[in-house]
């Protein structure tokens, strides 16, 4: 044997006893991830999470498994939970997961990994397309930019918007603008930004007339889940003598049972409605 083939022969053999003990390592720690089954709906503060492994080596550890949860769309990976084998041979490891941490999402992804903490021997599975559903989103509309009974002129911007639900999110909006006169609505779609809604606008761009409006906004989460605002009033007025107004509402109660009347006037001159009101004031006098 030459000294050439004297050192070889023993590194191929330390090589191929390494790379068998790897192979014996890898397969000791195969893992499957349990719970949640595939396509599993998640919810709840404490959501079961729950993956077994295979140690035929009856190797005693120490090891772990870890559970993380990827958002669809994203590429990191967010830990929910290590857990560490308390036994010799564990086969079954569980933990619980507080999903209402983060927003209702319509796909996510779960994965488990095992982990020898000695050899560093890696085994990962996953299960996908998991929505995560906690409810419906709340939509309140904000009085920062939106106080009920509005004035605005029909070239006036204004603000409406819902306030941040960082606890279900909020994916996109409409608008609701209806129509007291005759109960017509007018819809506006409004995106999503940082689980809020707000959009600034005009009557002329909407195309609202002289006239007075409920206002309700609709929030929709990743689950498609719906909510609806409380309602708030918007009355909407021309500028100048020439133009009309919306009076909202005149109210008169007297011994003949008649308890209301309400009248929503546009684009009359400013003398016509001089005169209506004149009318409302002498007739209310009369049962006061």
């Amino acid at each position: 044997m030459n000294n050439k083939n004297k050192y070889l022969t023993p590194l191929a053999v330390s090589i191929m006893f390494l790379l068998s003990i790897g192979f014996m390592s890898a397969a000791a720690f195969d893992i499957t991830l349990q719970t949640p089954a595939e396509s599993a709906s998640l919810a709840g503060a404490a959501q079961m999470l729950n993956s077994t492994i295979e140690n035929p080596a009856g190797d005693a550890g120490p090891y772990n498994v870890s559970f993380y949860y990827q958002v669809a769309g994203e590429s990191t990976w967010t830990l929910i939970s290590t857990v560490t084998n308390t036994s010799a041979n564990q086969a079954s490891f569980n933990t619980t997961w507080d999903t209402t941490a983060i927003v209702d999402q319509l796909n996510l992804t779960i994965n488990a990994t095992s982990r020898d903490l000695v050899n560093a021997i890696n085994s990962s599975s996953a299960t996908l397309l998991h929505p995560l559903d906690n409810g419906n989103p709340t939509a309140t509309l904000s009085s920062s930019t939106f106080t009920n009974e509005k004035n605005v002129f029909v070239d006036d911007s204004f603000t409406v918007g819902l306030d941040a639900d960082a606890t279900i999110g909020i994916s996109s909006c409409l608008v609701y603008f209806t129509n007291e006169n005759d109960n017509s609505v007018t819809t506006k779609v409004v995106s999503a930004s940082a689980n809020a809604c707000a959009t600034t606008t005009n009557a002329e761009d909407e195309s609202l007339g002289i006239h007075n409006y409920g206002v309700i906004m609709e929030a929709t989460d990743a689950n498609s889940n719906k909510t609806n605002s409380s309602e708030r009033r918007l009355f909407v007025t021309s500028r100048g003598g020439g133009g009309g107004i919306a009076i909202s509402q005149t109210q008169f109660v007297g011994d003949t049972g008649l308890d209301r009347a309400q009248s929503s006037i546009g684009n009359v001159s400013e003398s016509i409605r001089n005169f209506i009101v004149n009318i409302f004031d002498k007739i209310r006098s009369l049962f006061s």
